[in-house]
């Protein structure tokens, strides 16, 4: 039977933990020196999952305005045509929102030549 087919299998492939831990047991690595080999996949790993959180405030933001502001915490109807276009009204009215506060911005010269 192979170690991943185990009922203990907990998702990680104990295989490659073994031959990580007999690789650094023969080589004698201290953990700083093990941290620097493995701190460039920590921060690729790190930076991933807070670009993700991001994009995920984005769009729980959106639909938080849309459950409490605009009204989506109930649908009026219950086909799933009906849900559809309820749902793409609010999306456009939420969208139209934010276009009259982009626009109502001041406009500011770009790159004015100064004489």
């Amino acid at each position: 039977m192979h170690s991943n087919d185990s009922i203990f299998n907990d998702g990680y492939d104990t295989e490659s933990t073994v031959a990580l831990l007999m690789a650094v047991l023969e080589l004698r690595l201290t953990l700083p020196s093990l941290l620097v080999l493995l701190l460039p996949s920590i921060l690729k790993k790190k930076h991933a999952f807070v670009s993700a959180q991001r994009e995920r405030k984005k769009v729980e933001t959106l639909f938080a305005e849309m459950k409490n502001v605009i009204g989506l915490r109930r649908l009026r109807l219950r086909r799933m045509k009906f849900v559809r276009e309820q749902f793409f009204l609010a999306a456009a009215a939420q969208n139209v929102k934010r276009l009259v506060r982009f626009l109502s911005q001041p406009i500011t010269p770009i790159g004015e030549a100064t004489t």
